[in-house]
């Protein structure tokens, strides 16, 4: 099998992996592996040059703004002191959320594209050429907006490289995206916390997620090399 048809391939499981016939989406790992599967999606779509739909977007984005929460959610009952009326904020929003979430669902269709010949290696060159150049705009200035706009070249390098069956450096790479979110979820918390030992213990946290960040974006060598695939 080729490359084209084992990316095609790859399309079509993660589209049966979205496009579920009666989600669940009050559990937390449904929607986990529904966003998993729009991303991994909008990466293969990538690879025919197809534009992503908009609904295709916006589905994503609500499913990763449910995911949020549920990682908000765990954060908080977690903890060493509890914050019930942010929990039940959160809860709040969830439920909001989950309605829009299947009102687009139920007005979807399920995405289609053209299967025509790729250039996987000239696809994933680009994305990584983005990576390195966010990594150098953060190592020049280590802003939150830099550190943003690199975390979604990480992610979109490590999407891409899965869809198309590549090998190395998936790993590493997989290991730095977990790593760079599990960092966004604390700081985006700490956003909607009062002062107060609660909001010190994810300070605390959030330098702990920071330091390991740091540390594996200093040893680029495993993240930053040559593509190999399972089919050389």
């Amino acid at each position: 099998m080729n490359l084209t048809s084992q990316i095609a391939n790859r399309l079509r499981k993660q589209t049966r992996r979205l496009f579920l016939p009666s989600p669940d989406f009050d559990n937390a790992e449904t929607v986990h592996r529904m966003r998993v599967a729009s991303r991994r999606l909008r990466a293969g779509l990538r690879f025919f040059g197809v534009r992503c739909p908009p609904e295709l977007r916006r589905l994503g984005h609500v499913l990763g703004a449910v995911r949020a929460l549920d990682v908000h959610r765990a954060l908080l009952r977690d903890a060493p002191q509890r914050c019930p009326v942010l929990e039940r904020r959160f809860a709040q929003e969830r439920r909001r959320r989950v309605a829009e979430l299947q009102r687009l669902y139920r007005a979807m269709n399920p995405v289609v594209w053209q299967q025509r010949p790729v250039d996987a290696h000239r696809v994933l060159e680009r994305l990584r050429q983005t990576m390195e150049k966010r990594l150098r705009q953060f190592e020049k200035k280590e802003s939150r907006a830099a550190f943003h706009r690199l975390r979604i070249a990480v992610k979109k390098y490590r999407y891409g490289l899965e869809i198309a069956g590549a090998t190395k450096p998936v790993k590493p790479l997989k290991r730095l995206q977990e790593l760079m979110g599990a960092c966004h979820d604390v700081e985006t918390l700490l956003k909607e916390l009062p002062p107060g030992a609660l909001r010190e213990h994810f300070e605390k946290e959030h330098k702990r997620r920071w330091a390991a960040v740091r540390k594996l974006l200093d040893d680029r060598r495993h993240w930053v090399k040559k593509v190999k695939w399972d089919h050389d």
